[in-house]
């Protein structure tokens, strides 16, 4: 009788001490869960503090208004601590403790650099040159490298801490069914009916959760519908097919980095200057909006919007930036910090010139007949769109001879790179890729877009547009019908150009 009656006690309180050592093991697998996030959130304000000093500076850089080194005032007393509690919580863990400490010096690495510039940039009034820039981009990107790598690590270790528990849960679980099973053998009813409860409630939780899967799952492909539609109508602004220019050849490549993008350009047929003019000109515009998705598809329809609407089509180049500028501050950019970089240029077919004016763009590159090396077209460049109301913008002008070759571009070519990688194709990349080809505008935008591909593989991490002229020597209409041009439209990846 004792060993009947002793051995379900016994078998009982041995299952008990087995569940409640599992039981803590459980809530310490949480606390481990939650301290992961408490690192993820410390990596997080560094990095947030981190890019308000980065973003600062090169506001200040490009505007010279003191008012954007105010975020650079007010993170700077913040990172030292920020970086000392991210780099506390890891002590622990010496791989993370090693990526902080890196995290910690090459942050004070860039500091000491780009501090020594905005000194300098302040006291003397000099801007770092653009060697100086880039090698305060390439120091700011081992950082942040330094950053996204830690933060990685520790998203994997919150997995692998989530699914540990995970599995903790569902073994305790298994043995809180088991003691109810033994309990209701010798008659513990009750706990049977309480076990049944709990059940019913785990099952409704589980249709709770897949009913709000499903709708998430709707919004989800509702948004992306919405996004689609913004990337079509966005799309749609641009031209369906490159124009007849008297005296050109055209080739032109569209690449978005998500669905929509705020890459722009266009082409304008002007009307004579006066009535007894009977020459056309052509507008030709190529404009980048600070940004992506489709905040900078927005925005791009509004600078599209606007530049249709200038009332003097037949004024020189500079006076459409002007306007465009003084449009955009009044009523869309000043409050968000958002820019547009353009350049726009007006062909006459008869002189065969081309004025311009640049409005902080990349400058184009211009080969000469025969010249094997491009140059910049950096005479006329003024201020990006949308910064200073009143902004001056300067004109130039040059002469085209059969043969001449310009190439317009947006910074997401000459800047495409991987993931993660901080070598990137820049302007002599550029310029190397386009010496292998012929002058044709064709093979010249294929060996632009091969380079790309070639160093960014099949990465779009920004809007990226191309847009050849060359002149051919015709100067009218019907011999222009003859030319052929070369369109590239493709809304997310480029492909293969197609001749009309």
């Amino acid at each position: 009788m004792r060993r009947t009656t002793a051995s379900p006690a016994i078998s009982l309180t041995l299952l008990a001490v087995g569940l409640l050592v599992m039981v803590f093991y459980l809530l310490w697998t949480f606390s481990w869960v939650n301290h992961t996030n408490v690192v993820i959130q410390r990596a997080l304000l560094v990095e947030k503090l981190l890019l308000d000093l980065q973003t600062a500076t090169r506001g200040y850089y490009l505007t010279s208004d003191p008012s954007f080194l105010q975020p650079y005032r007010d993170s700077l007393p913040e990172l030292p601590a920020a970086i000392q509690a991210f780099k506390d919580e890891v002590r622990d863990n010496p791989l993370q403790h090693t990526l902080a400490e890196k995290v910690d010096a090459d942050a004070q690495q860039w500091l000491v650099w780009a501090g020594a510039m905005l000194r300098t940039a302040e006291n003397n009034g000099e801007k770092p040159s653009v060697a100086e820039l880039q090698a305060s981009k390439e120091r700011f990107d081992n950082v942040r490298d330094d950053v996204t790598q830690f933060l990685n690590n520790e998203y994997q270790l919150r997995d692998e801490r989530a699914q540990q528990t995970t599995r903790i849960t569902w073994t305790v679980l298994a043995i809180a069914a088991l003691a109810t099973t033994l309990v209701a053998i010798i008659q513990c009813r009750g706990v049977k009916r309480r076990l049944g409860d709990i059940t019913l409630t785990y099952r409704e939780a589980l249709r709770l959760a897949k009913e709000r899967r499903l709708r998430a799952q709707g919004l989800l492909e509702e948004l992306d519908r919405e996004l689609k539609a913004v990337g079509e109508i966005q799309r749609s602004l641009l031209p369906i097919q490159l124009p007849n220019i008297p005296g050109l050849d055209l080739a032109a490549s569209y690449q978005t980095s998500r669905r929509a993008g705020g890459d722009y350009y266009d082409f304008f047929r002007l009307p004579p200057e006066h009535p007894d003019d009977h020459r056309l000109r052509y507008g030709i515009l190529i404009a980048d909006v600070s940004g992506h998705g489709t905040p900078a598809a927005v925005l791009m329809a509004v600078t599209h919007s606007i530049a249709h609407g200038f009332e003097q089509p037949t004024s020189p180049p500079n006076e459409l930036l002007a306007f465009v500028n003084k449009r955009l501050c009044d009523s869309y950019t000043t409050d968000t910090g958002v820019f547009v970089t353009a350049f726009y240029a007006i062909y006459d077919p008869t002189t065969r010139q081309l004025t311009y004016s640049s409005a902080g763009h990349n400058p184009p590159r211009l080969r000469r007949h025969r010249d094997e090396h491009f140059v910049p077209m950096d005479e006329a460049q003024g201020f990006p769109l949308g910064v200073v109301p009143d902004e001056p913008y300067p004109l130039a002008c040059l002469t085209l001879a059969p043969g001449d070759t310009i190439v317009m571009y947006t910074d997401g070519i000459t800047e495409a790179r991987p993931t993660g990688s901080s070598t990137m194709l820049e302007v002599e990349g550029l310029d190397g890729a386009m010496a292998q080809a012929t002058t044709d505008p064709a093979e010249l935008l294929n060996a632009v877009l091969e380079a790309v591909k070639l160093i960014a593989g099949d990465e779009v991490n920004d809007d990226r547009t191309v847009l050849i002229l060359r002149a051919n020597g015709l100067t009218d209409v019907s011999d222009a019908e003859q030319q052929h041009t070369v369109i590239v439209d493709t809304p997310v990846a480029a492909g293969t150009p197609t001749k009309v």
